[in-house]
């Protein structure tokens, strides 16, 4: 009896090995897989057997291939240092979205492509990585859309982001070492589409023309909320930073350090053919403008606004600033300033804080250590000649660098609460502190510790 049992048992065996295989064979789309790229495992046969709108889990690997994703997905991976995505053609994009997917990808590095993500779908992408490709980190066109949370687009050829009449949202990401020789923008160029930023990094960008950080051209719209750029450098154009043609920008909260405009203009924001920028609680600090003599550049260390463009500064700082000429600002056609303080600004030509052929319209309320050759016409409350008592740069509290008022400072408490709009500083410190308002990005609060 147990030998019938057995042999018995031995059948249903072999039963269920012939009946699995072709199971196997004709897998049925499922909602949900998990593979490990470096146990052999294909991503792209696991995006052959989702359903729309399913799930694949990377635990660990290289997976290697180019995906063009022709169904809603959502890729997660258990890190972007334990998973990659990387071209198997590096003519070719890693990761295609066309226009009518929407993707959802978290957890991964994607390199080695023409560009690691090619987008004219919607994409979420967070904890994420997307580095060393051959034309550009990321590219959204074609009224595409990517959402990105706590991304870093690192060390790619070609502009870090590449937005082509589309949209984009960052918040909590890095845009770093990336280097173009194209049109511009080292990190971000925004061409007739729309970017927000809201406490992201780009730093250590570089653009052989304008915008070694950032450029938006063609009716583009930047916003920048609480925007670190340091250390980005146009070679040849305009805007170490940021550079503004025929687009517009609102930029608040911000700290722009240490950028250059190597031959050009504008070493923390060049303004260019009737491009405008509205600037808010933010401190533009030891930018630099050309001091080549060869050059016809050189003009506004800080901030630089050609004849048919505009600009508005409202309790910025903007401070030991370099260039050519105009150390501060330069203004060929019209900037409006309220409430803002500009000390510390050194040209070559010794021509005080700021300088050009067009004017700043003053609102009141600005402190200039050396109105020198501004065509700057004082208005009720400003003062000019005065040390502004500044002490070291530093976050202070906030997340990126400002420029602090240490005791004594003529900018404390300056404004009038009448004619402080109040609200929050740099640092998002409430404003005002004290009796009155602050001139400036900085509020000093009663518990600020200077050094």
């Amino acid at each position: 009896m147990r030998k019938c049992t057995k042999v018995r048992t031995l059948a249903l065996l072999a039963m269920n090995v012939c009946i699995a295989a072709p199971l196997l064979a004709h897998a049925q789309p499922t909602s949900e897989v998990e593979i490990s790229c470096d146990a052999g495992d294909s991503l792209q046969a696991a995006l052959a057997a989702l359903v729309p709108g399913g799930r694949i889990v990377i635990r660990s690997g290289t997976c290697t291939g180019n995906l063009s994703l022709s169904r809603d997905v959502r890729i997660q991976g258990a890190g972007y240092d334990l998973v990659t995505i990387k071209a198997a053609d590096a003519s070719l994009p890693v990761v295609t979205v066309p226009r009518g997917v929407t993707a959802t990808i978290s957890g991964v590095t994607i390199s080695g492509g023409r560009v690691g993500l090619w987008n004219a779908g919607r994409v979420s992408l967070s904890f994420s990585r997307v580095s060393e490709n051959t034309s550009g980190g990321i590219e959204i066109r074609d009224r595409g859309y990517l959402e990105g949370d706590k991304i870093k687009v690192v060390r790619n050829t070609g502009p870090g982001i590449t937005i082509l009449g589309a949209e984009a949202m960052l918040r909590g990401s890095v845009i770093a070492q990336n280097v173009t020789g194209g049109e511009g923008g080292g990190g971000m160029l925004i061409v007739g589409g729309r970017a927000e930023l809201i406490g992201t990094q780009i730093e250590d960008n570089e653009a052989i023309r304008d915008g070694g950080g950032l450029l938006a051209t063609g009716k583009g719209l930047l916003v920048l909320d609480r925007v670190r750029l340091f250390r980005n450098k146009a070679r040849t154009g305009h805007g170490g930073a940021i550079a503004v043609n025929a687009s517009t920008a609102e930029i608040s909260g911000s700290s722009l350090f240490e950028n250059l405009a190597d031959s050009g203009n504008g070493g923390g924001i060049a303004v260019l053919s009737e491009g405008e920028v509205r600037l808010t609680n933010t401190t533009v600090a030891s930018n630099v403008a050309s001091f080549h003599t060869a050059t016809p550049g050189g003009w506004g260390g800080g901030l630089y606004v050609d004849k048919s463009s505009k600009a508005l500064v409202v309790h910025a700082t903007i401070v030991l600033n370099s260039a050519r000429v105009a150390g501060g600002i330069a203004s060929n056609n019209m900037v409006t300033m309220h409430s803002s303080l500009m000390s510390g600004n050194f040209s070559a030509s010794d021509d005080g804080e700021c300088g050009g052929t067009g004017r700043i319209e003053s609102k009141g309320w600005n402190l200039l250590t050396r109105l020198g050759e501004c065509r700057f016409i004082l208005r009720p409350g400003d003062l000019s000649g005065a040390s502004a008592r500044l002490g070291t740069p530093g976050p202070y509290g906030g997340a990126w660098d400002t420029v602090p008022l240490r005791d004594g400072s003529l900018a404390i408490d300056r404004i009038p609460l009448q004619a402080c709009a109040g609200g929050i500083d740099q640092r998002l410190k409430p404003r005002p502190a004290n009796g009155g308002c602050d001139v400036g990005a900085f509020e000093r609060q009663t518990d600020d510790v200077m050094p």
